[in-house]
């Protein structure tokens, strides 16, 4: 069940990363629990360097690159030019979940503790409800685990959340989902890159197996209903047990689904999210249906025996822009809630 007439509750609802929801559950919030923002421009931004730091648009930094420190910044209203500088915000989230396994599916109907909630109506009740140690948590930090997949289970360790498989099931996998309001429907020429450390543990017996990959969904716009016009799948690579997947627009795909009955849009003739952009211009993120995400985790792949897979996900960091000099980066870092939360 789908719950469709609440999809206009559970977009406004769902609370956005940046709003300190979710990253441990509502009792649990301390100041440890909220996310940390940083204002600058990450890895080159200069340090020592007085007040301007991290206030790009009030203020003039060409001063501050200047050799000679003492002359500091200049209010933009005092300056003689409209110069500006280019800010980075990045906003790092700490997403803390239970040590102990969690079994899938753990979506719509399956959650007799929380539904009911969802069914009076209380969207914002339930999400919380979702991310409460009583109900698993199945929700952390926004990300919704194993909401639709069933066959394997999610391990939270210290710095990463690991998808392990032990039966010999086909379609044995596991997902998870990052329902951020944010990214449903924002315009695809706004994404720069999405990238994750994978760390494949045990690799599957099965020959056909797949260690994980990435789906971003995408529709041709706004407007659009569809669950999906593209999907995009972009594969871990089969000979390296680690390392870091980087998807940019430029990143050719492993994979690729239309939704469409017809026409596919571009989707099936592009190969990068630049070469669908370009095929429509109005291009959004995320799903077209109830739902909230656009970004999916899995560990194994579809149809297939994914036996003695475990792969651990770790350091997800999205990047996006304003459309035009802000730059914004949202890091997820996993960890375990803290000792005695479930004792």
């Amino acid at each position: 069940m789908k719950f469709e007439y609440l999809s206009v509750a559970l977009i406004t609802s769902l609370p956005a990363a940046s709003s300190g929801q979710n990253v441990y559950a509502p009792n649990l919030r301390s100041a440890n629990a909220k996310p940390e923002r940083r204002l600058g421009r990450g890895d080159s931004e200069p340090k020592g360097n007085g007040p301007c730091d991290g206030l790009c648009n009030a203020y003039d930094k060409s001063g501050c690159r200047d050799s000679d420190p003492s002359k500091g910044c200049i209010r933009l209203e005092d300056a003689l030019s409209d110069w500006e500088c280019s800010c980075t915000f990045t906003t790092i989230i700490t997403a803390a979940g239970n040590p102990s396994p969690i079994e899938g599916p753990t979506g719509f109907g399956t959650n007799t503790l929380c539904d009911p909630l969802l069914t009076s109506g209380d969207a914002e009740g339930w999400w919380d409800c979702l991310s409460s140690p009583e109900a698993g948590p199945v929700v952390v930090g926004n990300w919704w685990f194993n909401q639709d997949a069933a066959n394997g289970a999610f391990v939270f360790e210290e710095g990463s959340v690991c998808g392990v498989i032990d039966g010999t099931e086909l379609d044995s996998r596991t997902r998870f989902q990052l329902w951020e309001p944010k990214y449903k429907s924002m315009r695809l020429d706004k994404f720069t890159e999405f990238k994750v450390g994978y760390d494949v543990v045990s690799p599957s017996t099965s020959s056909n197996s797949n260690q994980g990959y990435l789906n971003i969904y995408m529709r041709t716009g706004e407007t659009s209903t569809a669950y999906y016009d593209c999907r995009f799948d972009f594969l871990v690579p089969t000979d390296e047990d680690s390392g870091a997947l980087l998807v940019d627009q430029d990143k050719q795909k492993g994979n690729s689904a239309s939704h469409s009955s017809g026409d596919s849009n571009g989707c099936a003739e592009s190969t990068t999210i630049k070469e669908y952009l370009a095929a429509n211009s109005n291009a959004v993120l995320g799903v077209g249906n109830v739902e909230v995400y656009a970004f999916v985790l899995n560990t194994g792949s579809t149809n297939e025996n994914n036996v003695d897979l475990k792969t651990c996900w770790s350091d997800i960091t999205i990047t996006t822009t304003d459309g035009g000099d802000e730059t914004y980066v949202d890091i997820y870092e996993f960890t375990i809630l803290p000792s005695g939360v479930f004792n």
